[in-house]
């Protein structure tokens, strides 16, 4: 397949490929060990020819668009970061950052993220349960956090349909249900406190008045409008909150076209035969930690007596209340320690009846090894500290393997790719 670089000129993408004499590896699958995003930049080097073809004193500004593509395969997106002319060279040196940085540009708040959620699909993506409270759907959150930012991510139908555990009837649970990704929400109000050091409603009402001249008894209507708080300052970033939904969910971001992605869920990593293995290496990542000193406790007593993760899950009324509702301090520093975002809390729904109150996925209830791998418990599937838990109690087998150009979207830490070579040098690790 050809690998091909275009760049978007003159209101057309143009494909640019036999102008490049240089370029470092393309990071086509790039993450962290705990799963968050990382945010890659990408060099290249263009022969100044080009600038000839584009009338003489061309140079590339900051935020032209470039993709990779490997066939019809796209490796990378990205805007012009930095640009400058090698006179001595004669070539243009252009470094381009990854289109998933626009994610930076905002801020979970209410004025740029209300009517985003509010316009999801009525009851499945954006509904108001009988105590008024609202919901978004968590696969809906993340298509908004990409397309406010002016991205777009596909979510496939059957990351939706995965089904996670099955709830079993009980006093509090009517009849057994199958819980999917799509079952799972957050509460709007709560989304806008992340990061901040209480729960309180982000909005207030704002009374005026309409003057009905046809009405005698009643010439004034009193109109309430909802409207943001002056003082509510939203903490938390769309980087940051999508970042926070792939540690907890194992999911993936893979690149589908310019400013383009898709989310992708766990795959396993590539398996290679040691004839494709150009390079090799192995190591062992010992853990930091032999435990993180909690054991299977109540909520109750997670807020009344602060552990190395502390973190005090508030009901959702508080996120309603025009009095602020202070939570504890989330633990930080040290490799003892693992921070959690304070107020973020998965919920899922009662898919049986969804007039019920969603029921709070038990973030921190209980986090001993049985808790969080057990397969049993319906609770690992959404235990939002587990990666971050396994990246520091539990050894690992890092591979660093170097085999031909490989497209398969795995969801492995680092799969570069060098255009020049078609080599893929993957990084991937085993728990």
């Amino acid at each position: 397949m050809a690998n091909t670089v275009q760049n978007y000129y003159g209101a057309a993408w143009v494909d640019i490929s036999d102008y490049v004499v240089g370029y470092s590896p393309v990071p086509y699958i790039s993450r962290n060990r705990d799963w968050t995003l990382r945010i890659e930049t990408w060099g290249v080097q263009i022969a100044g020819t080009l600038g000839d073809v584009r009338g003489g004193s061309y140079n590339f500004t900051i935020g032209d668009k470039f993709v990779v593509k490997s066939g019809a395969t796209f490796l990378f997106s990205g805007e012009v970061e930095e640009s400058y002319y090698n006179y001595s060279e004669q070539i243009y040196e252009v470094r381009i950052k990854s289109s998933l940085a626009k994610l930076q540009e905002k801020y979970i708040s209410y004025t740029d993220f209300h009517d985003a959620f509010a316009a999801g699909t009525p009851n499945v993506q954006y509904w108001t349960d009988y105590l008024g409270f609202q919901s978004v759907q968590c696969l809906w959150a993340l298509e908004c956090m990409f397309v406010e930012n002016g991205l777009t991510l596909d979510v496939p139908a059957g990351i939706g349909t995965t089904e996670l555990f099955t709830k079993t009837s009980g006093d509090d649970w009517p009849g057994d249900v199958t819980i999917t990704y799509a079952d799972l929400y957050f509460d709007e109000y709560q989304l806008f406190c992340l990061g901040m050091a209480s729960a309180v409603e982000p909005t207030t009402n704002v009374t005026s008045y309409v003057f009905r001249p046809d009405d005698r008894e009643r010439p004034y209507e009193r109109v309430y409008t909802i409207v943001p708080k002056a003082d509510h300052n939203p903490e938390v970033g769309c980087l940051d909150f999508v970042s926070e939904i792939l540690t907890s969910l194992r999911f993936d971001i893979k690149v589908t076209g310019s400013d383009a992605y898709q989310l992708v869920a766990y795959a396993v990593n590539y398996t290679i035969a040691d004839a494709d293995k150009f390079e090799y290496t192995s190591k062992v990542v010992k853990k930091k930690i032999d435990d993180i000193g909690v054991s299977r406790i109540s909520l109750t007593e997670v807020i009344a007596n602060p552990v190395p993760i502390d973190y005090a899950l508030k009901g959702r009324s508080e996120y309603y209340s025009a009095v602020e509702t202070l939570l504890s301090e989330n633990s930080v520093g040290g490799d003892d320690k693992i921070v959690m975002m304070p107020n973020f809390t998965i919920l899922y729904a009662n898919t049986n009846d969804y007039s019920e109150l969603y029921y709070e996925a038990p973030c921190l209830r209980a986090l001993t090894d049985d808790f969080i791998y057990s397969d049993s418990s319906y609770y690992a599937s959404l235990n939002p500290i587990a990666l971050r838990y396994q990246a520091k109690a539990m050894d690992s087998t890092v591979e660093t393997i170097v085999t031909n150009s490989d497209t398969t979207f795995r969801t492995v830490v680092n799969n570069y790719i060098d255009l020049e070579w078609s080599n893929s040098e993957i990084e991937q690790e085993t728990y």
